[in-house]
């Protein structure tokens, strides 16, 4: 009975040697989206997986970083404030950043992103402000009517087409488009 005992602690200890110490799954979906940046060495050299609080990671405005948002960033629950504007972003934006219900400010201003504005972004109920100086094409979809809480829509300078949804007009918040 006691060499059982000894063997379940010792399997115990090496499975808590097998896992993550931090368990940190925001932290490390950042870090893959760090890996699919180009960007200056300086703009996320501090970025460190391990870390329990990724809300201490660098400033990414206006750094110079290039490539595609990755679809993960959709996973991140607790994300707030997504503020990349001035940089050189591009690919489409992943619609599934519209699972992101705390976020309140997705920043994407000034960038290359392409494609259509996704619908899944209606979604985010705590939303308050929008995005312009892109390469987004399309119409604005409807849903972003359901974004009670928008601000400012700002979606000038893209390549959008087609008529401005009627329901934008149940937006009470909206004080400018």
């Amino acid at each position: 009975m006691r060499s059982l005992f000894a063997a379940a602690a010792l399997l115990a200890g090496l499975l808590a040697l097998a896992m993550p110490a931090d368990c940190n799954p925001e932290g490390d979906i950042l870090y893959m989206q760090r890996a699919e940046w180009q960007q200056p060495m300086t703009a996320v050299e501090s970025w460190d997986p391990t870390l329990v609080n990724p809300c201490t990671w660098e400033d990414l405005r206006n750094v110079g970083m290039s490539g595609p948002l990755i679809p993960e960033l959709g996973d991140m629950e607790k994300l707030q404030f997504m503020e990349l504007f001035g940089n050189g972003l591009n690919g489409s934006i992943p619609t599934t950043l519209g699972k992101l219900s705390n976020l309140i400010s997705l920043d994407l201003q000034d960038n290359l992103l392409s494609g259509t504005i996704p619908a899944s972004l209606g979604a985010i109920n705590r939303f308050k402000n929008m995005l312009h100086g892109n390469n987004l094409t399309g119409s604005i979809p409807s849903s972003l009517g359901n974004l009670t809480n928008l601000v400012n829509m700002e979606l000038q300078n893209n390549l959008l087409s087609g008529p401005i949804p009627a329901s934008l007009g149940n937006i009470k918040t909206l004080r400018s488009l």
